[in-house]
């Protein structure tokens, strides 16, 4: 008699919880509550993932007064033709002409260390080389780009820029216009130059 009795107490004081906690749960406020506390979860996993690291940008501009006539650019076997095609696309935009030659990219300490035959560079005015490598995430992107110019006999480096993607969405860039303003980038003040030299030549002709 006394197992039954607590049995039954035992089963109203567990239906009483439950009762309780589905009423906590009915409360419009707490509701409301609720649904806050998941918006602003929602918002901040949204920006941790829309922003994550920033990507990094680095470019050492073209020094020289004007641009070289002619830059030869070591084709490198292992990074997609549309790298180099862009490349070319980007040094014609500043008038610069370029011609492909063979090359050998040889990692040492860590960098790559490129090689070209001599007598194929004679011709040209500077050597542009290059690094890229592509990632997988949902998609396939780049997740960095080197590019660098130097003058014929590879002693001295005469503009360069990087990109390494950050780990947010904005890693899904277009590939061709990342190198296109790299190349912008590191000849803006060339041009720059060139505008100004073309707005001064009247006014010194005048006098």
């Amino acid at each position: 008699m006394l197992s039954g009795q607590g049995s039954a107490h035992l089963r109203y004081k567990s239906h009483f919880i439950r009762l309780f906690d589905f009423r906590k749960q009915n409360n419009p406020k707490q509701q409301k509550n609720n649904k806050m506390k998941n918006k602003l979860l929602i918002t901040a996993f949204t920006a941790t993932l829309l922003t994550g690291c920033a990507a990094k940008q680095e470019v050492t501009q073209y020094a020289n007064h004007s641009a070289p006539k002619t830059v030869c650019i070591a084709k490198h076997d292992s990074v997609k033709d549309g790298f180099l095609d862009a490349m070319q696309e980007g040094f014609q935009s500043h008038d610069i002409n370029t011609r492909v030659i063979n090359a050998t990219y040889e990692v040492k300490h860590h960098s790559f260390q490129p090689k070209v035959d001599p007598n194929t560079t004679q011709d040209c005015s500077a050597l542009a080389f290059y690094t890229a490598n592509w990632r997988w995430d949902l998609a396939l992107y780049m997740a960095y780009a080197n590019i660098w110019v130097t003058d014929t006999e590879q002693k001295d480096t005469l503009a360069q820029a990087s990109y390494v993607t950050g780990g947010g969405l904005d890693k899904f860039i277009d590939a061709r216009e990342k190198v296109l303003e790299l190349i912008e980038q590191m000849f803006s003040q060339v041009k720059a130059n060139e505008e100004q030299g073309a707005v001064t030549a009247p006014a010194s002709s005048a006098n």
